[in-house]
């Protein structure tokens, strides 16, 4: 046999393989997406439920299967936010003054969401605030919900669906990033702030997760454990 012949051989072979996974995964990127998943709950003993304690665990299953979703991690497989969307140590407060790094990747973002599977949350539901719809802070695992504030903001959705995408919003605060300002400019109820929307990672994060669970609710997806 002729060694150095199959040897060549081999290498064109890796070759025409490596070629074929890179365009592979520039035409169908879910074929080599490297899916997530985590599970919220809520806090039996220490959580207020305003006697809707069935609504709000319906609630973390379904943020639990938005956060999982390939749909809503893929979003992020390119993205970069700004550094200050990481929280001061020890605060509920961007960190406006950060030094270091320019951006944060969507993969590090990935990265803090995931970074713990089973996360038990406390909720506090209230009835409602002047203008917030919840508050979190980092590590603290608490959030408040105000669930008045919530309906009004999400109408077309039940209850279960805007508690849910709410959590999604709130959870990014626990595992340590926050808004450089509260102050957005919508121009209608469907659209966010295109420059909060672009640079603010919870507001971002809060609005891809209603895009889905709308779309999941209109087409009547199945959410295990619902």
């Amino acid at each position: 046999m002729n060694f150095s012949t199959s040897y060549s051989k081999i290498n064109q072979t890796n070759l025409i393989m490596r070629k074929l996974f890179i365009l592979s995964a520039l035409l169908f990127p879910a074929l080599v997406f490297a899916q997530r998943s985590i599970k919220l709950t809520s806090n039996s003993v220490h959580s207020h439920f305003l006697e809707k304690r069935k609504t709000i665990d319906s609630a973390f299953t379904i943020a639990s299967a938005l956060l999982s979703s390939e749909e809503f991690q893929s979003i992020y497989t390119n993205l970069d936010f700004p550094y200050w969307n990481h929280c001061k140590v020890g605060e509920c407060s961007a960190d406006k003054n950060h030094t270091g790094p320019e951006t944060t990747t969507g993969k590090e973002v990935m990265n803090l969401l995931f970074k713990e599977a089973n996360v038990v949350m406390t909720i506090d539901l209230k009835k409602r605030s002047r203008h917030a719809l919840g508050a979190t802070c980092p590590g603290n695992y608490f959030t408040t919900a105000y669930y008045e504030n919530i309906l009004k903001d999400m109408p077309h959705l039940p209850y279960a669906y805007a508690i849910a995408v709410n959590l999604c919003h709130e959870y990014m605060h626990q595992v340590g990033l926050c808004h450089y300002s509260n102050s957005f400019q919508e121009p209608d109820d469907e659209h966010p702030d295109p420059e909060g929307f672009k640079n603010d990672v919870a507001y971002n994060v809060g609005w891809n997760a209603y895009y889905i669970a709308t779309k999941w609710y209109v087409n009547h997806k199945v959410i295990p454990g619902l």
